[in-house]
């Protein structure tokens, strides 16, 4: 009963504080929403900045997780399928992209910390990662592990700022196949850039 009750709440503070703004939501509003009192949001959080905290490590970690299983694939990185995945966990939350941008706009506010840390941790994850590829041969020697993510990181975000306006232009069917080719040419580009080359050897000339 305990983990469905907090499960409930964080569900509560993912939709009210990406919604709106930190200080908007009160704590009285958050047990209403999840259908518990406010004691609880005491007892498992200590108080609503718990709670907040809480729910932006729930949904990062399942940014996390999907790139803890991208690191633990034998062949490359099959980027269209990790767009896919990534751009799904924004679909369930799309308030969530939205409070990402937000905060780095303003660099400012509850949570900013939070992100700060979690792109910091994404950064060594990814570049150690790069690393491990390019001494395997599968990934170009001179590829960028931070252009990389920031591009990933942009590609997937942008569609995912915007869809509620696609979904208002294709609806949800419409939306679907959008994603799907979306991600298909978005996701080869990424695929192409890191690819390993072939190099020509120079030629000594006499």
């Amino acid at each position: 009963m305990s983990d469905i009750i907090v499960e409930r709440l964080l569900d509560s503070a993912a939709e009210l504080f990406l919604e709106r703004d930190f200080h908007g939501v009160s704590i009285r509003e958050l047990a209403q929403r999840a259908g518990t009192s406010s004691g609880m949001i005491r007892y498992y959080f200590t108080n609503k900045q718990g709670l907040f905290e809480a729910m932006l490590k729930r949904e990062y970690d399942r940014i996390l997780n999907i790139l803890k299983d991208i690191i633990n694939q034998e062949e490359l990185v099959d980027f269209v399928d990790t767009m896919h995945r990534v751009m799904q966990v924004y679909e369930k939350n799309p308030n969530f992209p939205r409070f990402i941008v937000k905060t780095y706009l303003l660099r400012h506010g509850p949570g900013t910390q939070i992100i700060k840390d979690f792109f910091q941790l994404e950064k060594r994850i990814v570049s150690s990662w790069v690393r491990d590829v390019i001494a395997q041969g599968k990934v170009d020697r001179d590829a960028n592990a931070e252009v990389v993510r920031i591009a990933f990181m942009s590609l997937t975000l942008l569609p995912s700022l915007m869809i509620d306006t696609l979904k208002e232009s294709y609806s949800e069917q419409g939306y679907a196949e959008f994603r799907d080719q979306y991600v298909a040419i978005a996701g080869n580009m990424v695929l192409g850039s890191v690819k390993p080359r072939s190099r020509n050897k120079s030629k000594s000339t006499s």
